[in-house]
């Protein structure tokens, strides 16, 4: 590690590995320029990713790990260098025992944050489309896998058609996708940033709520109605909550398939229960 650092200017004090990693490892380390999470990938195309996405917000003034060495090829792998940014993720704070009010900030500002990287938008794209296309993609690799049964497939099929027409016009924004609880920082109570934007994507924005609404929004009551006055989310709305069922679809889908290349049968199992729920219960925010 110290000597792909090297190979890009940076001399390495400390190293400290971190969990988590997308196809490598991840480390937080003192260099001359202050703490910064490096991350050494297999792959650079993330790692392009979030470098773009990066420059995006911050070209917007929203808080995030901003990159300060671009994605480089170095003897270890490709590399990426982001600031380092002092607090803990949602994963390890006790947000259930927070008091009403400290919770509800924590939930307008994080409304506040998403709606302000939601309004990054590519106008002229189709959304519906290119979800026909993955929804269909995704449902034909759980089948033929044999993960999904014939009368979930079926099933599927039918919900889609009732739930695509939402989908006809709907924008496309620069979302997150991977917003969950140990990807958002707080600092003394206090939303400080989001962080990994290696997954970062344009899609219709509310595929964010997926994760936001199952580790996040989950983890305190008042958190939810904070949020989405916030964001300015309206579920009430018929073409609101078809959107929400489809992305929700689009994500349990894409999990299937995420989960059948690591052979992991026992979250594919989660991800097709979830998928049949879906069918007979409307999306709750909390």
């Amino acid at each position: 590690m110290a000597g792909a650092l090297a190979a890009v200017g940076l001399a390495a004090g400390r190293i400290t590995p971190l969990p988590g990693g997308y196809g490598g490892g991840t480390f937080r380390v003192a260099t001359q320029v202050g703490e910064l999470v490096v991350k050494v990938r297999s792959d650079v195309r993330p790692l392009v990713v979030a470098r773009t996405a990066s420059h995006l917000l911050s070209s917007h003034g929203l808080p995030h790990q901003d990159v300060v060495v671009p994605p480089t090829r170095t003897p270890a792998g490709w590399l990426i260098a982001v600031r380092w940014i002092d607090g803990h993720d949602l994963s390890h704070e006790p947000v259930s025992g927070w008091s009403a009010e400290q919770a509800a900030r924590l939930g307008r500002d994080l409304g506040a944050w998403l709606s302000r990287m939601h309004s990054i938008t590519a106008p002229g794209r189709d959304w519906l489309g290119k979800a026909d296309r993955r929804f269909t993609a995704k449902l034909r690799h759980g089948a033929e896998r044999g993960h999904l049964a014939t009368g979930l497939v079926i099933q599927l099929e039918d919900f889609w058609q009732r739930v695509r027409p939402a989908l006809d016009g709907a924008p496309v924004a620069l979302i997150h996708r991977d917003l969950r609880d140990a990807n958002i920082v707080v600092q003394d109570g206090l939303f400080a940033a989001a962080i990994d934007l290696e997954q970062a994507r344009l899609a219709d924005p509310l595929y964010d709520m997926v994760k936001i609404t199952e580790s996040v929004l989950t983890l305190h009551p008042v958190l939810s109605t904070a949020f989405c006055e916030a964001y300015g989310l309206d579920t009430a709305r018929p073409d609101i909550r078809d959107r929400l069922a489809a992305v929700f679809a689009l994500e349990y889908l894409s999990a299937v398939v995420y989960f059948d290349t690591r052979g992991d049968q026992v979250m594919i199992a989660e991800q097709c229960d979830r998928l049949a729920r879906l069918l007979h219960q409307p999306v709750t925010m909390g």
